[in-house]
């Protein structure tokens, strides 16, 4: 019985530092992208959000792209199973955030997205409408 017990002991001291190292690690890593020690180094954020059909219906592989107003910068994004977004690696600014999916439709954020350094955006849903285009 004692042999068992320390084994366990051993096994459960192992993970307790193996834990223990991992919340360290993700402490420091988390305050070095809250500081940049860089001041050139640019801030990155996230746009979330949840694209829709015309019925309210979560979309699928939807694209989602989010335009930098004024400059040439894309970030993209496809939806998932229940519609849900998120746009990573983005630079602070204002953006254009649109959505399309072959056979549904498009739809787009009705105002401009204003992004801020250390931020999750939401952007709330994107209502995808089939356009019609004359033959």
């Amino acid at each position: 019985m004692s042999r068992l017990y320390s084994l366990v002991k051993f096994k459960l001291s192992r993970v307790v530092a193996v834990l223990a190292g991992l919340a360290l690690l993700g402490g420091i890593v988390v305050a070095a992208q809250a500081q940049p020690s860089h001041p050139g180094l640019r801030v990155r954020s996230v746009i979330v959000g949840r694209v829709v059909n015309f019925r309210g219906q979560p979309v699928r592989g939807a694209l989602v792209r989010a335009i930098r107003i004024g400059l040439k910068l894309v970030r993209v994004a496809r939806s998932g199973g229940k519609g849900f977004f998120a746009i990573r690696n983005v630079p602070p600014g204002r953006y254009r955030v649109l959505a399309f999916k072959r056979g549904i439709g498009s739809g787009h954020v009705p105002h401009p997205v204003i992004v801020r350094p250390h931020q999750v955006t939401h952007v709330g849903v994107i209502k995808l409408r089939h356009r019609h285009t004359p033959h």
